[in-house]
């Protein structure tokens, strides 16, 4: 126990939350399951053999092609809100398919969906 006392945002942080304590029970069940469990819930990406061959060949095609441009992706960090250029790009795709007149400063990039939430609500 610490003998320093919280602030409002680390006792609101480090509190028991119902999501915390379903993923907790989700991954429990899965480790006791030893494969005889699937994982329907919780946010976990299915997977489906054709989407992750596209992956596949993509990663291929970028460490063949520009092996820097891999290297960056794996150990470099982008700006907090995201990669200048792939905000540039999400913004094009909105305008373009659905109409919304946003830019990239109306776009930020999260690890999900609950760090999405975190941030708009803290």
């Amino acid at each position: 126990m610490s003998h320093y006392p919280k602030s409002v945002f680390g006792e609101n942080l480090t509190r028991p939350s119902g999501t915390t304590e379903l993923m907790d029970d989700l991954g429990e069940a899965l480790a006791l399951g030893q494969g005889r469990i699937h994982m329907l819930g919780g946010g976990t990406p299915a997977h489906i053999p054709e989407v992750q061959k596209i992956w596949r060949d993509q990663m291929q095609s970028m460490i063949a092609d520009s092996p820097e441009v891999y290297d960056a992706m794996l150990a470099n960090y982008d700006q907090p809100a995201g990669s200048p250029p792939f905000r540039e790009v999400m913004a094009g795709f909105l305008n373009r398919e659905f109409g919304w007149p946003v830019t990239a400063k109306n776009i930020g990039i999260t690890n999900g969906g609950q760090t999405a939430f975190f941030m708009l609500l803290n």
